[in-house]
């Protein structure tokens, strides 16, 4: 592996926590070493191992400078591990990465060349596939580079077209606020505080981070998200939004919130409410019809839930076996 030296004043901290991740920590651990990116510290994060992880982290870093291993005494979570390290870190920049995930070597010299001139976030595109390797998407990726305002960047989060994922974001350390505590759906209040905060945040074509969807993820689609989290990253990113027009903020409740609880409920045979921790998901024929010219794809899903009442989640529930192979 290449050794990672030490600078002096680093350009950029980088943040990867793990967690009982003994089966891909060595992979990971290579794919650090080959980052060509010189002016860089790296914040490695043992989250309360009980397996190898701490030691192979351990050794990692005994012969490279740059490197630091904080050690949770107990499993706290990947949103207190990067709080803990993003407190730590002396970076002018903040790159987070996911551990069982790949990048190209050339990733984070990409990101910082591209901060020049003046850019508080850089956004580069990134590929999603399966665990077999296969294809599914391409997030976040654009034809040509081209800056966007801190309040364009949130619209574009609101409208789902700039996602909160932090793995193929650059975002200056200064514009860092604390992530929620819980389990999932943590990057995304993250994002779009430092997106609001921003000055310039820049979209560059290109997609060198691959994200690896597992089965297990508790981020995947219909994969147990769990809705008091979803309610609460919602409730954040609202809360965010106040000088984004109204509309974008109705839609983002909806794609974001509403319409995922009701299916949610659904594929589990729970039982449909009107307020999840504090976040009214319920259906008003009126907000859909008014999010139909922003998104039409979930204003229909939405007025199906409404319209649909109690059967919707049996109705629901038969398309979703019927997709099943």
């Amino acid at each position: 592996m290449t050794p990672l030296s030490s600078p002096a004043a680093p350009m950029v901290s980088v943040v990867v926590a793990f967690h009982d991740d003994a089966a891909r920590v060595e992979t990971a651990l290579r794919q650090l070493a080959a980052i060509d990116y010189p002016n860089a510290e790296f914040l490695l994060v043992d989250d309360g191992s009980t397996d190898a992880t701490p030691g192979l982290l351990d050794a990692f870093a005994a012969e490279r400078p740059a490197v630091r291993v904080l050690h949770n005494p107990e499993n706290r979570g990947v949103a207190a591990s990067r709080n803990r390290a993003v407190a730590e870190a002396t970076g002018q920049y903040l790159w987070f990465a996911d551990p069982d995930d790949r990048w190209d070597a050339g990733m984070l010299g990409q990101l910082v060349a591209a901060v020049d001139p003046g850019a508080d976030i850089v956004v580069c595109g990134a590929r999603v596939v399966d665990e077999a390797g296969c294809p599914v998407r391409t997030i976040d990726d654009v034809p040509t580079r081209h800056d966007l305002t801190g309040l364009e960047a949130l619209e574009a989060v609101l409208r789902g077209e700039l996602t909160g994922y932090l793995w193929n974001k650059l975002v200056r350390r200064g514009l860092a606020t604390p992530f929620p505590i819980q389990r999932s759906l943590s990057d995304l209040p993250f994002v779009a505080a430092a997106v609001s905060a921003a000055a310039v945040v820049r979209r560059i074509p290109g997609t060198p981070y691959t994200y690896v969807q597992r089965a297990g993820s508790i981020t995947r689609a219909g994969g147990g998200v769990d809705l008091g989290d979803l309610a609460r990253s919602a409730l954040a990113v609202i809360e965010t939004a106040g000088d984004a027009p109204a509309p974008l903020v109705t839609l983002f409740r909806y794609w974001f919130a509403i319409v995922p609880t009701h299916t949610q409920w659904a594929l589990r045979h729970e039982r449909a409410t009107a307020m999840v921790d504090g976040l009214d998901v319920r259906v008003r024929v009126g907000e859909a019809r008014g999010i139909l010219p922003l998104d039409r794809r979930t204003a229909l899903k939405a007025l199906w839930i409404r319209c649909a009442g109690p059967l919707f989640a049996p109705i629901y529930r038969a398309l979703m076996r019927g997709r099943t192979p």
